[in-house]
């Protein structure tokens, strides 16, 4: 993954973790933009909105969602310990670029909860087919993931992040690049994806970004 906007993400070793990508395959390049100064990509965020699918995990009362995998933008909102996952990889038959977007609530991962064991299965089992999906359906070494959002102060958010970590491990045999917030607690984001270009947007506040610090685990 490819950190544009902040100069400091560019030296940190992490965020150059592109070992999994085989040459000509292109990174996840991610955007960090500022709530308050966006007039110059407005037009890019209202152009992935207007032709995109909104992930927006409020949708039913599951705490998730999970979009399909397809060549379309999409983009969802309001991230606080909220975390996500975005991937994009190229499809073996149409050679073209597709992706996923995932939102989801961090209480889901407390399974140790008697009231969340149903949904925390079901989540689960839903979230290991989307993985195995996208990895036969995509060309060995195109594949980048990100895991983002959640906050340092929430539990569940760190447990979130450990979880997804694992399980993308497991089924692509790489590490994702993280990026949450190592301070904040917990600020709003919005994300917005430009499949066909790899970009990758988060619309946060100028002090949020200072906290957002790309690694792996």
């Amino acid at each position: 993954m490819k950190i544009n906007f902040l100069e400091k993400f560019n030296k940190t070793p992490d965020s150059l973790h592109l070992e999994h990508l085989k040459q000509g395959f292109k990174p996840i390049i991610t955007c960090i933009v500022d709530k308050n100064n966006q007039e110059s990509s407005l037009d890019v965020f209202n152009n992935i909105k207007n032709s995109g699918a909104n992930i927006d995990y409020l949708k039913d009362s599951s705490g998730y969602n999970l979009s399909n995998i397809d060549n379309v933008n999409k983009y969802s909102e309001d991230y606080s310990t909220c975390t996500g996952i975005v991937a994009v990889g190229i499809d073996k038959n149409t050679k073209e670029r597709i992706s996923f977007l995932t939102h989801h609530n961090p209480i889901l991962f407390d399974n140790k909860e008697t009231s969340s064991v149903n949904e925390h299965k079901k989540f689960q089992d839903n979230l290991d087919f989307l993985l195995k999906d996208f990895h036969e359906r995509t060309e060995d070494g195109s594949v980048d993931i990100l895991l983002f959002g959640g906050s340092s102060s929430s539990n569940f958010s760190s447990d979130s992040i450990k979880y997804l970590n694992n399980v993308i491990k497991k089924e692509f045999k790489f590490k994702p690049t993280i990026v949450t917030d190592t301070n904040s607690v917990g600020d709003i984001i919005s994300v917005f994806l430009d499949t066909k270009n790899s970009r990758f947007y988060f619309l946060t506040n100028e002090k949020k970004q200072e906290n957002l610090i790309p690694r792996t685990l």
